[in-house]
């Protein structure tokens, strides 16, 4: 904090000091540091993304009306709007679109964020769910199919998609057995 007090245009110390705030778990004093980074480099999408993370933690799985998942969405948006390629805004607006019950709009960020960042681990575990939720399950299905040959993050979600589609199936034959 004392090397970001002493230097206070230096944009990656006052991260560093809204970072060590958020691990304080001080969110008003992290918030205040995210913004000045921002100030001084306001088209940072890393700076838009920690706020927007900042408002989505501690969130319920289902914070459609809350305020503070509003605020998330408008700052990973920020951060799409001042660099539409870096790929974790979009992953920060699909949390928020599936939070916030919307998950065809979920999927369609996630699907961003994995085509901009191919291996991000991030962009891919909630996709099968918001893909069933919205009926795209296809449509996901054909994604991680040309994704495959590119991302081993891909291919990875691609089996377990049709290890779970498999387990479906079986549970569906065991059923039938018992009927």
């Amino acid at each position: 904090r004392s090397a970001a007090q002493q230097h206070p245009q230096d944009a990656s110390l006052i991260w560093g000091q809204a970072a060590a705030h958020k691990g304080l778990r001080d969110r008003t004093a992290a918030e205040g540091a995210y913004q000045r980074c921002l100030e001084l480099e306001p088209v940072n999408p890393a700076c838009h993304f920690a706020l927007g993370v900042l408002f989505l933690e501690g969130l319920p799985q289902h914070a459609q009306d809350l305020p503070e998942l509003k605020h998330a969405e408008t700052w990973f948006q920020r951060g799409i709007n001042s660099q539409p390629g870096f790929a974790a805004n979009h992953w920060g607006v699909g949390m928020a679109h599936q939070r916030a019950n919307r998950p065809s709009m979920a999927l369609d960020a996630y699907i961003r964020c994995a085509e901009l960042a191919p291996d991000d681990t991030r962009c891919y575990p909630a996709m099968h769910i918001v893909a069933e939720m919205s009926h795209r399950t296809p449509e996901l299905q054909a994604f991680l199919d040309r994704s495959a040959g590119i991302s081993e993050v891909a291919a990875d979600q691609r089996e377990a998609m049709h290890q779970d589609r498999d387990s479906h199936l079986r549970l569906a034959w065991v059923r039938d057995d018992i009927e």
